[in-house]
């Protein structure tokens, strides 16, 4: 029986699943040598990426039909997921150094952030503010239009507008915010009603999150993605340089801004928190380390193959970063610049770690020439 390449098994297997055309956001078809271990990982993400958005829209329509604390805790968590599967494919666009295929003109519809709360719903000392007490016809091509139209902080679309109405901005408590999502009794049909506005809008959002999530799976952009990948793995240089820039991009560089305000807001008041509400900012940044030194390290570099001391030292190194990741997560009111400066010189030492490794390659290399 004839084996087929994988990536033909994966682009069958794509063709099976994939969902609207997306002929707008096609990458030119493409003939990728990538590695298996590429292909697998970008396949995984992408489509654990796709699936997790899915699952969120089923999780707020549940909570739409029943909304109690716990279904809406339910969709909180799933949430969660959601975005932390999404920020993990986002360290593979990281090191492949590419936009993900969504952003288009600066503008992205899946995370855009920091969004104004108060342009979708009610947040103190404005009861009755934005587009949830406005007139405007919701429809989803309002909020695609409405999307950073005028102001790059008026986010209609993407996970952080749903993190807004499902943590709220005043009384975040699971058993009061539920409470706004209760459709009222009988009402004449013109009257107007806040918790029916919102539960059409969440509902909108949510559906619109998983549309916009699946050009991610999209064939030809998930082989757009393994090209890249494989071009930076053909370059040992490029590889090593991808994988510590991708520590000081997602990870250093935020935490020297937590480290500069570990109040966690900037001197204008905006917040330093990419998800202000969920705050799991800390933990999404561990998993990213978990990647970068478990996936894909040895994914890009597969001929750095370090000693047994060298590898126990890379290992160490990435389990105390994500330990202190994680408590920077677990107690957020303990964060001050003297604990965040440490978990910065805990992210330097294994960024210095990984950058060791390629000389001592290059350099038994030439003693063997």
């Amino acid at each position: 029986m004839t084996r087929l390449p994988l990536f033909l098994l994966l682009g069958l297997l794509a063709a099976c699943t994939e969902g609207p055309d997306q002929t707008a956001v096609l990458s030119p078809p493409l003939v990728t040598e990538s590695s298996e271990a590429i292909q697998f990982a970008v396949t995984r993400h992408s489509q654990a990426a796709c699936n997790a958005t899915g699952t969120l829209q089923t999780s707020v329509s549940t909570f739409l039909d029943t909304p109690e604390a716990d279904t809406l805790m339910a969709a909180r968590s799933q949430w969660q997921e959601s975005h932390q599967t999404w920020s993990r494919l986002l360290l593979a666009y990281q090191l492949a150094r590419m936009k993900p295929p969504q952003a288009q003109q600066d503008r992205d519809p899946i995370d855009a952030h920091p969004i104004l709360p108060g342009y979708l719903d009610r947040v103190p000392g404005y009861p009755r503010s934005g587009i949830v007490y406005s007139d405007v016809p919701l429809t989803p091509s309002f909020l695609q239009q409405e999307h950073q139209s005028t102001d790059f902080f008026y986010a209609t679309l993407g996970f952080h507008p749903v993190e807004t109405l499902l943590w709220g901005g005043i009384d975040q408590r699971p058993e009061h915010r539920s409470q706004l999502f209760q459709r009222p009794g009988n009402l004449p049909e013109a009257q107007f009603d806040s918790r029916i506005r919102r539960i059409e809008l969440l509902r909108m959002l949510a559906h619109g999150l998983n549309r916009d999530m699946a050009v991610v799976c999209v064939h030809s952009n998930r082989l757009a993605l393994m090209h890249a990948l494989s071009e930076v793995r053909s370059q040992p240089e490029v590889a090593l340089a991808s994988l510590t820039d991708a520590l000081e991009v997602l990870v250093d560089t935020k935490l020297a801004e937590w480290e500069e305000n570990s109040q966690g807001e900037t001197r204008n008041g905006m917040p330093l928190w990419h998800s202000r509400f969920a705050r799991t900012d800390f933990e999404i940044m561990a998993l990213q380390v978990e990647d970068i030194h478990g996936l894909w390290l040895s994914t890009l570099l597969p001929d750095a193959a370090p000693d047994r001391e060298t590898a126990g030292r890379l290992a160490d190194q990435a389990t105390a970063l994500t330990v202190s990741l994680r408590t920077h997560h677990e107690t957020p009111a303990d964060i001050s610049a003297e604990t965040i400066g440490q978990t910065r010189a805990l992210a330097q030492a294994l960024r210095e770690g990984l950058e060791g490794l390629l000389p001592e390659q290059s350099a038994s290399e030439e003693a063997g020439q």
